[in-house]
């Protein structure tokens, strides 16, 4: 949960009006960088502070259901939806200028796969690419995109 240190940064950054032309995030910083892109002050400290205490987000009991610790399926799937836990204003993502910039490593080659706004013109084609680059290996079930298997650094890197 090091990211609930950098939803901070992020929350501090909307609260005083920062923005910035680019904006680019792996792994947590995906969220962060889609939180940031959406000027969602509350999703963005919630998202790491407080979300992951429910059973639906995160725990041993869906890890041993083959879930993942973490239930990207579930957040990045279910719980950004409109009248849901973690509702995500795609609306305000896109009609904010910002580029937005998301790497991932895809899990059978180790290149990294870059993606920008073009390739999210719909929120679930954004939900997809952060939980792909937030996924864990273990810890979390690898995530399809484009025919490609995607995971963190970490597994590439020791996959390599």
């Amino acid at each position: 949960m090091r990211a609930s240190y950098t939803a901070g940064v992020v929350v501090t950054l909307l609260e005083e009006g920062i923005e910035f032309a680019d904006v680019y995030g792996i792994s947590a910083g995906s969220s962060h960088a889609g939180n940031y892109v959406s000027k969602d002050i509350w999703r963005s400290k919630t998202s790491f502070v407080e979300f992951f205490r429910s059973r639906e987000a995160a725990g041993w009991g869906g890890f041993l259901r083959g879930r993942g610790y973490f239930n990207s399926a579930y957040i990045y799937g279910q719980a950004c939806l409109p009248g849901e836990k973690l509702p995500f204003d795609f609306d305000t993502f896109r009609e904010n200028p910002a580029r937005i910039h998301i790497e991932a490593i895809e899990r059978d080659t180790g290149k990294t796969i870059c993606w920008g706004k073009e390739d999210m013109p719909t929120m679930q084609d954004l939900m997809i690419r952060a939980r792909a680059s937030s996924t864990m290996p273990l810890f979390m079930p690898p995530v399809e995109v484009d025919g490609q298997f995607i995971s963190t650094e970490a597994s590439a890197t020791a996959g390599a």
